[in-house]
């Protein structure tokens, strides 16, 4: 299990996922892990900017929390706010740390689970919006 733990943490320096199933180690690069559709930037809204929905984003899936080694071992408790723009299809097109308790190695987990959460949209008269959404992530 440290072994994998090892590989998660080299992979997480290189900006790139992980999946795991029983032994294996599959990597995912960032590449894959953000959907590759560009959108066009008049509809991506500021980070600080309001936009009306009658309907709020739904978290529908998202990867386990992972303590990384490094604070595990050290038996580090972080607390991180994450900031995640979602598009129309319920993907996390950007992601922005808010708050955090400046443990490193959490801040980069947290930024890859969030980019591989799937969401179902926010909408508007039925219509789904772009959206940022402000959600805590906790680490022990």
């Amino acid at each position: 299990m440290k072994t994998i733990l090892s590989i998660m943490i080299i992979l997480l320096t290189l900006n790139c996922g992980v999946e795991l199933s029983d032994t294996k180690v599959k990597v995912i690069p960032r590449e894959e892990l953000v959907p590759v559709v560009p959108m066009p930037d008049d509809s991506i809204p500021a980070d600080d900017a309001f936009v009306k929905y009658d309907t709020a984003p739904r978290k529908i899936s998202q990867p386990e929390y992972i303590c990384p080694y490094g604070a595990e071992n050290n038996k580090i408790e972080s607390r991180i706010f994450v900031k995640v723009l979602i598009d129309t299809q319920g993907n996390v097109r950007d992601v922005k740390i808010v708050k955090s308790d400046g443990v490193a190695e959490c801040e980069e987990a947290a930024e890859l689970i969030a980019y591989q959460t799937k969401w179902e949209p926010a909408s508007l008269d039925g219509k789904p919006v772009v959206v940022w959404v402000i959600f805590k992530m906790v680490f022990n």
